[in-house]
């Protein structure tokens, strides 16, 4: 009972457990997106990193749009509808503020685990299975 599409999403999270806190450009670019006006004043690019910044999660959710279509021909116009709200109840369960702050990514995997086992024991049949 393992996704097929697991693999993908861990390595896209190793990616970003490596890329944000590790770096010198996830630095720059927590710096720039969280204080824009600091940054600035540490001589920091702060253009180019916000740039970065929605470049990578347009990528990620082109990538993330790719693998739901699945095999060509498979795409539907309303296949998506309603993960927004799914995406932002697990970041702000993982402990990420709606009016801004800082978030983690472990916190973020726990608030999507959160969900979705609730989402599981939700639609688990009752009774014995047979």
């Amino acid at each position: 009972m393992i996704p097929a599409q697991l693999p993908l999403f861990a390595l896209i999270v190793a990616a970003y457990v490596v890329l944000l806190p590790r770096s010198v450009i996830g630095g720059h670019c927590t710096r720039s997106v969280s204080g824009p006006e600091g940054a600035r004043y540490a001589a920091l690019p702060v253009v180019r990193r916000v740039a970065l910044v929605y470049f990578l999660s347009g990528l990620t959710a082109s990538v993330s749009a790719i693998d739901l279509c699945g095999p060509p021909g498979q795409a539907r116009s309303d296949a998506g509808a309603g993960y927004e709200l799914d995406a932002i109840t697990a970041v702000v369960r993982g402990g990420t503020s709606v009016f801004g702050g800082r978030g983690t990514i472990a916190g973020t995997l726990l608030g999507l685990f959160a969900l979705v086992s609730l989402q599981t024991a939700c639609t688990w049949p009752h009774g014995r299975r047979s």
